[in-house]
């Protein structure tokens, strides 16, 4: 019996060259290969009786040009049982809030596993506004912790940021993982709440319904749980929120469902934002038809609901997702401002099931 392995999957693959004085060179890498690993395949090798090794080069496997070096071929017990990949997490939570006018460090921990850093590779990458990402390397501050600090951010700024390093084996990671399209955000200020709404008894709230709608209207439930892609359960935990017709297979048809806030006045606020849970299902964003599939829409009135502003536009999405709105970029700051959360199915060819929980408003204010 035999069994192979490409030696890629262990750092081996060879790297660009790079010029020199005197040509073009690449390193010599170690590859460390478990002999238990040659039992993955299912190929049914017995390891205690390995007649020889063979190294398969050249452009069956590969480039077809090169020149490759091997050297110290060597059978030993020195690795680790399994190898521990490389992990990195933050060593406490994200803040949400930072206060302007200071330096902010954030910590976090790079654990090496079996695994080695990449020298150089510990990075913070950071922006504020929106501008164009800006890096500093990870200063290491004992063991496995490691510090980045955002530069002092001003009233009004939003900063985001991410992080990455590599291991040699292990390879890239990001932090969060989805690195630049998915960073983490903090606002610059204090908290002010405005409304905490977790819809058990949702005083305030109205539902208008299109005229002739039939199914998919706005509804406080607790979620049933049904197999039609309508929430399981409702997201914090409370029991209910608003689901777009909580009976078993009937989704939206027609519409708009206008799931519409009280009134609210925020002519005193600063930076007010509207934070929500969203449960937003279509089958035409992964059917043969995603141009027509249906959205979650919010729109933010100034003027209590006489005209509607869009501020999101929310696509087919997995599991609860919270969102956020920062009112000021929409409309006015007045006394009489209303947030309303719309689903429709127009025309009716979709299967579309939304919901939404824990609406949060909150001033933040910074001086």
């Amino acid at each position: 019996n035999t069994s192979s392995i490409n030696t890629g999957a262990y750092g081996g693959g060879f790297g660009m060259p790079y010029a020199r004085s005197n040509g073009w060179h690449n390193e010599m890498r170690r590859i460390r290969i478990r002999t238990t690993d040659f039992l993955a395949n299912g190929g049914g090798i017995d390891l205690e009786d390995i007649v020889a090794v063979r190294l398969d080069l050249g452009p069956d496997w590969g480039t077809p040009q090169g020149r490759i070096v091997i050297d110290e071929l060597m059978l030993d017990n020195d690795l680790p049982p399994f190898f521990i990949p490389m992990t990195m997490y933050l060593a406490e939570p994200a803040p949400e809030f930072i206060p302007p006018h200071a330096p902010h460090a954030v910590n976090v921990e790079i654990a090496l596993g079996n695994d080695t850093l990449v020298p150089g590779s510990a990075m913070m990458y950071f922006r504020y506004d929106g501008g164009t990402w800006l890096s500093q390397p990870l200063v290491n501050v004992a063991g496995d912790l490691w510090r980045g600090t955002l530069p002092a951010p001003q009233c009004g700024d939003r900063p985001e940021y991410y992080f990455e390093a590599e291991g040699a084996v292990t390879g890239p990671l990001s932090l969060p993982l989805g690195g630049a399209a998915a960073p983490y955000s903090s606002l610059v200020g204090t908290y002010i709440s405005i409304l905490q709404e977790d819809f058990e008894t949702a005083a305030g709230w109205t539902v208008y319904n299109t005229p002739g709608m039939t199914t998919g209207m706005w509804q406080r439930a607790i979620p049933g749980g049904y197999a039609d892609h309508s929430p399981p359960e409702d997201y914090d935990g409370s029991g209910q929120c608003y689901v777009t017709d909580n009976r078993n297979g009937y989704d939206v048809d027609g519409g708009p469902t206008q799931l519409v806030s009280p009134l609210l006045d925020l002519s005193a606020t600063e930076d007010p934002l509207v934070r929500f849970a969203d449960w937003v299902y279509c089958d035409d964003a992964t059917g043969m038809y995603p141009s027509q599939q249906d959205y979650l829409d919010v729109y933010v009135s100034s003027d209590g609901g006489e005209t509607w502003v869009l501020a999101a536009h929310i696509a087919n999405h997995d599991n609860w997702m919270v969102h956020e709105i920062h009112v000021a970029d929409f409309i006015p700051l007045t006394a009489t401002v209303k947030v309303s959360f719309w689903a429709q199915d127009v025309p009716n060819n979709s299967m579309t099931e939304l919901g939404v929980d824990a609406i949060s408003i909150f001033d933040v204010q910074c001086n």
